[in-house]
């Protein structure tokens, strides 16, 4: 049998990371163990074997018989390119693509070397492994038929478009750099602004756990539908929690950690529900707003109640809605007004919230309780629209959207210290809108999606320069 393979080997040296510790000697007086880290990118480009279809020939000898005779030939192999075949893209030409993704989007303290050897075998597969024993990502064809995996959610019939290809292209240099951007974001070492999330498909609405080790978002990068998935920071892996006949909507980590409450359309409206933060997890999905018309953007506001805008038909009204019980108050009373995005002030016994008021622009309110006073007053209302907002844990830091540059219409996230008053803008070096800032238990960093007009949005990070230790309550 006839048969050869072409097997591709990349390199990638991250020199940040720890599995390998070498001695370097500095000065005299001693040493210091440099951490290295090697990561393995093995492209097998394999191709398939086919017998070829027997022929029949038909032979006419007149000169020695007025009877035709016939012969059949034997049968032989052909070695079958499945991309060439299927989207009309030789193999060669896929890791050709794949290698040149890798280095245009490589960090540049990554440096990239190919080993490469001139052979076929029958399936393609593309691995990416770590020198230790987990696995970073795997994408598989087990034939030229079957769809790449559920880890991208790419598909023959989406790779014969060029954004199908793009988007191939892109999850397998996605699954190294998120890896990456974990370890640079766990570290602190990095610059601002920094990219999270690589993934081609839509990353949005980041919200962090009490603790800060994982980080919850929204993403469709689970077969094109939105679903929620969780960035655990300690073990540097994505998980996802896909709610099946559904799109999600803002996840949110209830005060101890053990839940996530979110925004959903099972049911064919906008419904709240909260779920086990746990493997069981679609066993303990409960839905809160049984009662109640459509339910969006919300908030824990402690263990036993959450905070949400709901629409009854005349404008949306913020709701305090029981977790347990499903027991609903309208806390606003506003008829005609839109009212959304609720988040509490962590220290006072008030929430804040965005109303969107009758010039069109959005301002942030402040609903505050004192003794048997209930009062509704500006929170941060200027001239431009501000929303998104969110207070951070110690209540200190608000973050919020606004596109409050008169020189551009480009939509920010600002952070402002709620002691000093002192306000900037943390996205402004980035050339896109900007939403959805979420800051990080200890203060410390702001992450947002930023919306990019040619591709979907992926999450970054920054580093809240109003921070400093003793900034934060002990």
């Amino acid at each position: 049998m006839m048969r050869s393979s072409l097997i591709v080997f990349l390199w990638l040296s991250l020199g940040f990371l720890i599995v390998f510790a070498g001695y370097t000697p500095f000065n005299d007086t001693g040493g210091v163990f440099v951490p290295v880290w090697t990561v393995g990118i093995e492209i097998n480009a394999q191709f398939l074997e086919r017998e070829t279809t027997s022929t029949t020939v038909v032979l006419s000898s007149a000169s020695i018989s007025a009877t035709s005779a016939t012969s059949v030939t034997p049968t032989s192999t052909e070695l079958i390119d499945p991309f060439l075949e299927k989207v009309e893209i030789p193999a060669s030409e896929v890791v050709s693509r794949i290698w040149d993704s890798l280095k245009n989007m490589k960090p540049d303290y990554v440096e990239l070397w190919p080993f490469s050897s001139a052979m076929q075998t029958f399936n393609f597969s593309i691995s990416v492994r770590t020198t230790e024993s987990w696995v970073i990502g795997e994408i598989r064809y087990e034939g030229p038929a079957t769809p790449v995996s559920v880890t991208t959610g790419v598909s023959w019939r989406d790779f014969q478009t060029s954004r199908g290809r793009r988007i191939f292209y892109e999850s397998i240099a996605g699954i190294v750099w998120e890896r990456v951007a974990a370890e640079k974001f766990v570290s602190g070492d990095f610059a601002n602004p920094f990219r999270l999330t690589y993934s081609p498909s839509l990353d949005e609405y980041p919200s962090f756990d009490p603790t800060g080790r994982y980080l919850a978002f929204i993403s469709d990068r689970i077969g094109g539908n939105r679903n929620i998935h969780v960035w655990d920071f300690l073990e540097r892996r994505i998980m996802n929690f896909p709610v099946y006949g559904s799109s999600e909507y803002f996840p949110k980590f209830s005060p101890d950690g053990e839940k996530i409450l979110f925004q959903g359309t099972m049911y064919g409206q906008w419904d709240l529900f909260v779920m086990p933060f746990a493997k069981n997890y679609a066993m303990g999905i409960r839905l809160i707003t049984r009662n109640l018309p459509n339910a969006y953007t919300p908030c824990w506001y402690d263990e036993k109640s959450v905070l949400a805008a709901v629409d009854e038909g005349n404008g949306a009204d913020i709701y305090s809605i029981n977790v347990y019980t499903g027991e609903a108050k309208n806390l606003t009373k506003t008829p005609g007004i839109y009212e959304m995005y609720p988040c509490r002030v962590a220290t006072e016994n008030s929430f804040i919230f965005v109303k969107l008021k009758a010039d069109g622009s959005y301002g942030i309110f402040e609903n505050s309780v004192s003794e048997s006073t209930e009062t509704i007053q500006p929170f941060l209302d200027g001239p431009f629209n501000e929303f998104d907002p969110y207070i951070s844990k110690s209540g200190r830091f608000l973050a919020y959207t606004a596109n409050s540059d008169p020189h551009s219409p480009t939509y920010r996230v600002w952070i402002k210290d709620l002691v000093t008053g002192e306000a900037t803008s943390v996205s402004q070096s980035l050339p896109y809108d900007c939403y959805y800032p979420a800051v990080s238990p200890d203060d410390r960093y702001i992450v947002f999606a930023a919306y990019y007009p040619d591709g979907e949005p992926d999450l970054w990070v920054v580093k809240n320069p109003f921070f400093t230790q003793e900034a934060v309550p002990p």
